[in-house]
């Protein structure tokens, strides 16, 4: 239940039937010569996607200081961004992951018993021992800080608070993959999660604690955007602190459309953004929302200050392009340019996203309310506050190896969860079990 598919009722991955219909034209149509694509992309389809994701009267585009390379997936946009930034903004030497995602942390002890806790290896030991000295230093003058624990070959945050006379922290380990991809580069790669482990929901107040920590001279990458929760007030806030501290924006957008059922409002920070001035990346991945999967298509949007910097920028990513993929995949781009550029097709397409949104809030509400009827501990509303495809429970480790070892009901640690994946055939088993999994495992 937590593969990265959007599932019908039927339990097969999802595809837009205007998808179907596009396919069976493309493959008849006999100008097609199957020549190998420009560097950067295809032009039509790189166009049509920056028209998706700033708007089609967007000024930036109109003014030509947005462009884009046509890449293998979202991936294949962090690595060719990565690459970029590596040779050419040399100031930038640290990525700093802002998630979404809740955390697979670990609790240490409090200080007296640190040498005997058995969660951390010895050599994360003695540097807790050495640092702790300047721990209590910073934490004489406020409640929390975050520092960095550096452990192995990994860069963990370690977030601190003072309580009473101990000192509690957490080490977090990283669930975002591009941070992999950075990693790789030689970047020193910081990711902080903004999940409330209360609440069950990504915390801004937790955002802005995180945003006064990020080192200056950074790269800050934010993962789909819309699930930060931010108001208009806050992100002008977010803007603020991303000049006074230098950073280098790079936002991902994953599944436009398939968070809120409303392409715009999916992006709508973004376009913000662009309208102020800002220059940043964003990897658009659209597979998942077209519901072609096995293509692996996308774009790395570019927003410079001018079409003079864009051009410079577009120029030496064609270097990188050529070895990293040469040639990008061309059926999928196919496929979304001309259903984007479409009228007819278009609207098909928007009809269907909405469609599966009002689906998945339809299932959750489902689960919330069987849960309830079962008299299941707890309050389960975090179920439909959460957006998009995936979501959390709010399971604890016992609750979920309980799924697991006992009915068979595969779920990653986290409980978060594919909920397309629920359908009218087991969802009275998947709530019957999650009932029990939080009665036998209570206390």
């Amino acid at each position: 239940m937590y593969m990265n598919v959007c599932m019908t009722d039927e339990g097969h991955p999802w595809v837009s039937l205007v998808v179907h219909e596009t396919r069976l034209k493309i493959a008849r149509d006999p100008s097609l010569n199957y020549e190998y694509l420009p560097l950067l992309g295809m032009e039509s389809f790189i166009q049509a996607a920056l028209e998706l994701l700033f708007g089609k009267h967007s000024q930036a585009i109109a003014e030509k200081r947005v462009g884009g390379v046509h890449a293998v997936g979202d991936s294949g946009a962090f690595q060719l961004g990565a690459q970029f930034l590596r040779t050419w903004r040399k100031n930038l030497k640290n990525v700093c992951i802002v998630s979404c995602q809740k955390g697979e942390c670990r609790q240490f002890p409090p200080v007296c018993n640190l040498h005997s806790g058995p969660h951390f290896s010895a050599g994360e030991k003695w540097w807790l021992c050495r640092a702790m000295p300047i721990l209590f230093l910073l934490l004489s003058s406020r409640q929390s800080v975050t520092l960095t624990l550096l452990s192995g070959i990994s860069a963990l945050p370690l977030s601190l608070r003072f309580h009473g006379p101990q000192l509690v922290g957490r080490v977090c380990v990283p669930t975002e993959q591009y941070g992999l991809i950075f990693q790789d580069m030689g970047f020193t790669v910081y990711e902080y999660s903004i999940w409330n482990p209360k609440e069950l929901c990504s915390d801004p107040v937790l955002f802005f604690d995180v945003m006064e920590h990020i080192p200056a001279d950074s790269i800050l990458v934010i993962g789909n955007i819309i699930d930060c929760r931010l108001t208009q007030n806050q992100w002008t806030k977010l803007m603020s602190i991303i000049k006074s501290k230098h950073l280098f924006p790079f936002f991902d957008i994953p599944c436009q459309g398939l968070s809120t059922g409303d392409l715009e409002e999916d992006t709508r920070l973004l376009q913000y953004f662009v309208s102020l001035g800002f220059e940043f990346f964003c990897s658009q991945s659209l597979s998942k929302n077209f519901g072609i999967y096995d293509e692996g298509v996308g774009i790395l949007a570019v927003a410079a200050l001018s079409n003079q910097d864009l051009l410079c920028v577009l120029s030496q990513m064609m270097n990188y392009v050529g070895a990293l993929w040469g040639n990008p995949p061309a059926t999928g781009a196919r496929i979304i340019t001309t259903i984007l550029c479409n009228p007819a097709l278009f609207g098909e397409w928007k009809y269907s996203l909405k469609g599966v949104v009002e689906n998945i809030m339809l299932v959750k509400e489902k689960v919330k309310e069987k849960l309830r009827l079962l008299g299941t501990p707890g309050s389960w509303n975090h179920i439909t506050k959460q957006s998009g495809t995936h979501g959390y429970l709010g399971l604890n480790y016992p609750q979920v190896e309980f799924l697991i070892k006992k009915k068979h009901i595969y779920i990653p640690r986290s409980s978060r969860i594919n909920f397309t994946c629920i359908n009218a055939r087991n969802i009275d088993y998947i709530t019957q079990s999650i009932h029990e999994a939080v009665v036998l495992t209570e206390g």
